[in-house]
């Protein structure tokens, strides 16, 4: 009895570790028309633009790929691995697709330098900012 108790709570604990993410939940927000504006003395991304693409972080190892057009809008789950400041996009989304819409050059195989506040794509400098809410 006193061996299933600690096995059980290895397990309870294993399992505690296993589903905790370092990167959390994060979004990215990318606009072609994307300006600066002062906020409260702050520069903060004015979107002025109908078409908007997203990269949400959803778990530490996999992301959504969003894009919205006026009202309409389309998303796919895509695994990627962060090694190094570097978030590496896999070449297939979650039901091995390599299609997007008419985006699949935007997502699939890039690789972005990764931090808190910024995605920045390493081919053409290209930035997804993480917008600030409090």
């Amino acid at each position: 009895m006193k061996n299933l108790k600690i096995v059980l709570i290895l397990i309870i604990i294993g399992l505690s570790l296993s589903c905790k993410s370092n990167y959390g939940f994060k979004t990215y927000v990318f606009d072609d028309g994307l300006e600066l504006e002062k906020v409260n003395g702050i520069d903060k991304p004015k979107i002025r633009t109908t078409m908007r693409r997203s990269i949400v972080i959803v778990s530490d190892s996999t992301l959504n790929y969003n894009v919205m057009i006026h009202d309409f809008g389309a998303s796919t789950t895509i695994k990627y691995k962060l090694e190094n400041e570097l978030l590496k996009i896999d070449t297939v989304d979650i039901y091995n697709r390599n299609s997007f819409q008419n985006y699949a050059e935007e997502i699939f195989g890039l690789t972005y330098k990764y931090s808190k506040d910024s995605l920045t794509d390493i081919r053409n400098g290209q930035k997804y900012y993480s917008p600030k809410i409090k």
